[in-house]
Order: C-alpha cells, then sequence, then structure tokens
C-alpha cells in the first residue's frame, strides 16, 4: 500500500540546512555546552546570531560575531524582545542539575 498524495512528510535535513542558510537566528540557552557548539556551527553556515540565556553566563560566551541577550525564559517580556526580528529560534535552554530548581 502506497502512501496517501495528501499525507506530509518531514522535509530532509539537507533541505532545512539550506532553508535556515543566512538568516537572523535566536538559541536559548545558547551559552551552555550544547548550545556554544550550535552557535559556532550557525555561525560558519553565515547566520546572524542572537543567543539568549541567563546574564551569569555572559562572561563564558566567547563566540564572534554573535549577539549575547542577557535574560529568562521565564521572562515572557524579555523573550519577545529577543525574539523581535528573527526567522528562526532553537530552544536549548534548561536546568542543567537538578538541585538548581530547588535552590
Amino acid at each position: 500500500m502506497g502512501r496517501d498524495p495528501g499525507e506530509r512528510r518531514c522535509p530532509k535535513e539537507s533541505d532545512v540546512e539550506e532553508l535556515l542558510r543566512g538568516q537572523k537566528v535566536l538559541l536559548t540557552g545558547g551559552a551552555g555546552f550544547i548550545g556554544s557548539h550550535v552557535v559556532e556551527k550557525l555561525l560558519e553556515r553565515g547566520n546572524q546570531v542572537f543567543v539568549f540565556d541567563l546574564p551569569a553566563t555572559a562572561e563564558r560566551f566567547p563566540p564572534n560575531g554573535s549577539v549575547f541577550i542577557p535574560g529568562s525564559i521565564l521572562d515572557l517580556g524579555a523573550l519577545c524582545v529577543a525574539m523581535s526580528g528573527v526567522e528562526a529560534v532553537y530552544h536549548l535552554a534548561a536546568i542543567a542539575d537538578v538541585k538548581d530548581v530547588f535552590e
């Protein structure tokens, strides 16, 4: 039995990469371990990269060519400002250690 012609399919990874190439991109949690690597790759691909992360992470955020926007994803106003004008968002923000949630 064949696929329904009207059924949606996920795009190929190469199609998504080409679609996002050169666009303004926001990364929440972009100063973390995984986020910083994603920032580097996006910069290599020619994206304009904005990183939205907690102010305390600013000192360990070195990637040249990106813009650091301090804030919390729990602050809807700050998040809306950070998202203004971007074409894609990578949501990587998370609490890395569960103990931090209770402190």
